[in-house]
């Protein structure tokens, strides 16, 4: 396996559209029976798309591939979750 310069992440691995597809919905927090139903394919091809990315990127659960999306695949934080401080902090009002 290759490693890139920064942070020790294979330098290119070459995902294909519906890994790149799995991989973002797994970093959303979906299981796989709601990645499947998303995506119109069995459980058994999402696991075995799973397989294949945390072969391809060098992870061994999926919150390591999470982070990788985050990081470094489909979502690429910051774009995947843009700052906006002019959001209102969460205000939780006493049951009444």
């Amino acid at each position: 396996m290759t490693v890139s310069e920064k942070g020790g992440l294979p330098a290119d691995p070459a995902l294909t559209a519906r890994e790149q597809s799995v991989l973002a919905l797994l970093a959303l927090g979906l299981s796989n029976r709601l990645i499947a139903r998303n995506l119109n394919i069995s459980e058994k091809t999402v696991k075995n798309h799973l397989s294949s990315i945390y072969s391809k990127i060098g992870a061994t659960h999926r919150t390591q591939a999470a982070l990788y999306a985050l990081y470094s695949g489909p979502l690429s934080y910051p774009a995947a979750v843009p700052f906006r401080p002019e959001r209102p902090a969460l205000t939780v009002s006493p049951p009444r």
